[in-house]
């Protein structure tokens, strides 16, 4: 959020001028929705990444056998669609938040 924030602040000039020619909300901000989903993007795949080796490395495993436990730590089948489209989501909504804040100056 803070990251989508401060983009605003440094290119709120241009996205002015761009409202003061008729540039509808979405043309202004296409940036920032980019700038949105690539970091859903980078997010999933870290969180992925985390899941996964937790997933394969021995000593969790070995600490959730101890305890009785036989869970599958992660399904990339079920649960990598359902982490993307999270991420995706959230990122899209601050994103919208965001611009639906901005303040036209005149």
């Amino acid at each position: 959020f803070k990251e989508l924030r401060i983009w605003q602040y440094k290119h709120s000039e241009r996205m002015n001028v761009m409202g003061l020619f008729g540039a509808p909300v979405w043309l202004r901000s296409a940036v920032l929705f980019r700038l949105a989903i690539v970091d859903a993007i980078i997010s999933s795949l870290i969180a992925f990444g985390a899941f996964t080796y937790a997933a394969t490395h021995q000593v969790v495993i070995q600490k959730l056998q101890s305890i009785g436990i036989e869970v599958k730590v992660f399904d990339l089948i079920q649960d990598a669609p359902i982490l993307f489209g999270i991420a995706m989501t959230l990122s899209l909504i601050l994103a919208f938040l965001i611009v639906m804040g901005h303040k036209e100056e005149v």
